[in-house]
């Protein structure tokens, strides 16, 4: 066969690419992944016992607020990274440095007043089942998300690894807040947080870049 017709054989057995789309349109979609995650778990678990007076109070939404916006900027810049030519806007490493600053305040506040026995109280092993269902959310949406950079070009596969996991801790804090009843600022901060964060960094830590090399 000659090179010219070997070379219209096989452009005429090549199948379409799907487009690769905006890293903020995808970052979207995959949040909303998160959230449907958080529907599936609330209709498992049920939502919290007082979610009718939660609902009404401003500091249950910010902290909400504060997970959400963390995990969308998280996977905007994961898929900035993984976006060929496309540089990363200082703009929005900042902003997501920032969100990071205030849901580490939110944490701390609660915390703020408490005393020893309700200190030791939060500490409860009971809390393990919070720390449990938040790494769990993690864990699967980190998985569809990596599923899908695979597809593209990673320059920095362990920096990508690291913001796919927080994305995945922002989405399992939502489901956390929206299902647990204890206020209790100690079990917050070390069930809802500060457990499943060290879980799901050892998990990233594990696959830091492996998974997304190319």
């Amino acid at each position: 066969m000659k090179t010219d017709d070997l070379i219209s054989t096989l452009s005429n057995e090549l199948k379409p690419v799907t487009p690769w789309a905006a890293p903020a349109k995808m970052a979207l979609k995959y949040t909303l992944f998160g959230f449907v995650l958080v529907a599936l778990g609330l209709l498992l678990s049920g939502p919290r016992h007082d979610f009718s007076v939660k609902s009404l109070q401003f500091h249950f939404w910010l902290g909400i607020s504060l997970w959400t916006a963390f995990s969308f900027l998280g996977l905007s810049l994961a898929f900035n990274l993984a976006t060929p030519g496309r540089k990363v806007s200082p703009g929005l490493a900042v902003i997501f440095c920032l969100n990071f600053a205030g849901i580490l305040l939110w944490h701390f506040l609660r915390l703020m007043g408490m005393n020893t026995a309700g200190l030791l109280e939060g500490l409860a092993l009971d809390g393990s089942r919070c720390a449990l269902a938040t790494t769990a959310t993690a864990v699967v949406l980190g998985a569809g998300v990596l599923y899908r950079l695979k597809r593209g070009a990673s320059r920095r596969p362990g920096l990508s690894t690291v913001l796919i996991g927080l994305a995945g801790l922002a989405i399992g804090g939502v489901l956390i807040t929206l299902n647990c009843g204890d206020d209790n600022g100690m079990h917050v901060v070390m069930w809802h947080f500060v457990i499943p964060g060290i879980i799901t960094s050892l998990i990233a830590a594990a696959f830091m870049g492996r998974l997304l090399r190319w």
